[in-house]
């Protein structure tokens, strides 16, 4: 009898339910199913088009992941093959992992005349020290020893100092520090870089050999990170914040000049950089959104070839604060604008990402308390999962390894072993991932939601030691934490 109530109790709850829910709750569960659809067929586009590139690499028997058509054998020590390359990287603070992920960078192919610049605040940054020690006195040596392995590679380090030293140009500190390096380089192409990047073997002469070939007007070619956790017991923020480039590389499925730049690699010509440049000494703040500003101004596309898609295994101990503070880092730059046409980009793309989430988001959610629907919430929000995980974690992987052992072959003294070299590992293959992923999915769309209110709602936002103002699209104050 009791469970006889039970469940007549449980039927009327549902029809209860059912009935506050009507129409409009409806539409917006069957709306979040079909942007659930819309992520997984994204995804899986994009896992084709990456695999596929692998594919063609490991079929290839010339050097077409490097950029050439020559054979394999051909002369590998032509220093004339690419223009003189300037590769700049902003540096801030000593991570674990830092030095050796420099040696690697400066290790990275490049057959022409190429120099770093590792740009730092002050000289009482740790990297200062150890970038003068470990990385430039180092390979200097190796160079004079004539060591193969850095080719024809040059470090140097500059000191650009405080960006809020001069109040009539504001800008963002990284800005400021590619800034102070750009102005100093007489290289005819430049590469902005960040320092942590995991840089593939082959990615610098295939960049430039785009950039140099295409018969697109093009401003600059840029690349994608790829998140990865690749602990098991990291928390669902990781995951989460892992998640929320996912979602934007779905574009690059469908072109390979799909419109975004990312910050962490963008090459470019010289004169081309030095137009950015004077857009960045406006009050810039985020480096890679006025780029894709000055792009659309004077018509040209940004080229994102599948090659240059890099894995990155994030923070596994991210905090719910790391991860909160890290959406409005990414939220705030949609605020932040230098012309009217971003400003009307820059609104739209964020009205649609905030009603999207919560679409999805709320959907979900109702799916999931709605009697007959929890099944079907759990299979899409599982396949969605599923194919992020595949699309950028282990796609990009393959992508990645494949690259680097092509060049490998190319050039044994460059990658003697990749897997020991990179330091990386495969993307984890129990269902932990799985699961948390499918977690986060749902979860990372009410929080994305709520950094978007809440940085329209605030002028400022906290970003390396420093808090920066916005006014008018623009920086217009900046304090030293």
């Amino acid at each position: 009898m009791s469970m006889k109530m039970s469940m007549e109790a449980k039927s009327s709850l549902a029809s209860h339910v059912m009935v506050m829910l009507g129409i409009p709750g409806y539409m917006c569960m069957l709306l979040s199913f079909l942007i659930l659809c819309s992520l997984i067929l994204g995804w899986m586009q994009l896992a084709r088009c990456r695999s596929l590139t692998a594919k063609r690499i490991r079929n290839a028997r010339n050097h077409i992941i490097l950029g050439h058509n020559k054979p394999a054998d051909a002369d590998d020590d032509a220093s004339s093959s690419f223009p003189s390359l300037a590769v700049i990287l902003p540096v801030r603070s000593l991570k674990p992992h830092s030095i050796a992920r420099w040696k690697r960078q400066l290790a990275v192919r490049y057959r022409g005349q190429i120099n770093f610049t590792f740009v730092v605040e002050s000289k009482t940054d740790p990297a200062y020290d150890a970038i003068r020690d470990e990385i430039i006195i180092n390979n200097n040596n190796n160079n004079n020893n004539s060591s193969r392995e850095n080719f024809n590679a040059n470090a140097n380090i500059i000191v650009a100092g405080c960006c809020c030293s001069n109040v009539t140009s504001l800008r963002s500190q990284k800005i400021h520090n590619q800034l102070a390096a750009l102005s100093q380089t007489s290289s005819e192409l430049v590469l902005f870089l960040d320092d942590d990047m995991e840089l593939p073997s082959h990615a610098l002469e295939a960049a430039a050999h785009v950039l140099l070939t295409d018969k697109r007007p093009s401003l600059c070619v840029t690349g994608y990170p790829c998140d990865y956790v690749a602990d098991c017991q990291a928390p669902v923020w990781a995951h989460a914040a892992a998640a929320y480039r996912k979602v934007l590389s779905i574009p690059y499925g469908f072109s390979d000049a799909a419109g975004f730049v990312w910050g962490g690699f963008m090459l470019m010509h010289r004169s081309d950089a030095r137009d950015v440049a004077r857009e960045w000494s406006a009050g810039g703040y985020s480096d890679d959104l006025v780029v894709a500003g000055v792009a659309a101004n004077t018509q040209r596309v940004v080229l994102t070839p599948y090659t240059l898609a890099f894995p990155t295994i994030h923070d596994s101990t991210t905090s719910w604060i790391a991860y909160w503070n890290y959406l409005r880092r990414q939220c705030y730059t949609c605020f932040t604008y230098t012309n009217a046409t971003m400003h009307r980009v820059n609104a739209t793309m964020a009205a649609v990402h905030v009603a999207l989430s919560l679409l999805t988001g709320i959907g979900a959610t109702i799916a999931v308390t709605t009697p007959g629907w929890p099944l079907v919430a759990f299979v899409l929000i599982t396949l969605a999962s599923a194919a992020s995980i595949r699309s950028a974690d282990l796609a990009v992987w393959e992508l990645y390894v494949t690259g680097c052992r092509a060049a490998a072959r190319v050039a044994p003294g460059a990658w003697h072993d990749v897997d020991a070299a990179t330091g990386f590992s495969p993307p984890p293959t129990s269902l932990v991932p799985y699961v948390k992923t499918a977690v986060a999915v749902v979860f990372h769309q009410f929080v994305i939601a709520a950094a978007f209110a809440v940085t329209f709602f605030r002028s400022d936002v906290v970003w390396g030691g420093r808090r920066y103002w916005c006014k008018g699209g623009r920086l217009s104050k900046v304090d030293v934490l």
